[in-house]
């Protein structure tokens, strides 16, 4: 009984390690939220770079027909690191490539959100981890160069 208790334990351990971790992002007028980091728009509104600042700094260049593009620097813990991504309609899905510098460490990440099954997209690393970003019912879908659920 205590080995099968032991084992019931054991597989829900591993569920809960291999699952997809779900992070909120939302992109709400002059305010982006990712996670517990706060960033507020300090460009003018009709520059053609918004930047945002706060935890971090974010620039977004929205280049149009549904394609756009934004970079990220941030310290945490003592550690530099940096982020870009370029995101792009393809078909109906929204498709976006994200590099990822972590104090020496690199990885890159495919995200895809699908807009007619839900608001989250789907980001897998190169290293295999899964994670859901979950983009708030208000908020707008933008890029995301910051390593969510890392």
């Amino acid at each position: 009984m205590v080995l099968a208790v032991g084992a019931l334990c054991g597989v829900a351990g591993l569920l809960v390690l291999f699952a997809p971790q779900t992070v909120a992002v939302s992109l709400f007028g002059d305010r982006l939220q990712v996670g517990g980091m706060a960033l507020r728009e300090v460009s003018p509104p009709s520059a053609p770079l918004r930047r945002f600042a706060g935890d971090a700094s974010y620039v977004l260049a929205e280049r149009g027909h549904g394609t756009a593009r934004a970079a990220a620097a941030w310290t945490s813990a003592g550690v530099q690191s940096h982020g870009l991504c370029t995101l792009q309609p393809q078909g109906q899905l929204l498709v976006e490539e994200c590099s990822f510098v972590i104090g020496v460490q690199h990885l890159t990440s495919v995200d895809i959100l699908d807009p007619a099954s839900g608001s989250a997209w789907q980001r897998t690393y190169s290293d295999g981890t899964r994670v859901t970003i979950a983009v708030a019912p208000n908020g707008a879908a933008a890029p995301i160069p910051f390593p969510v659920g890392r």
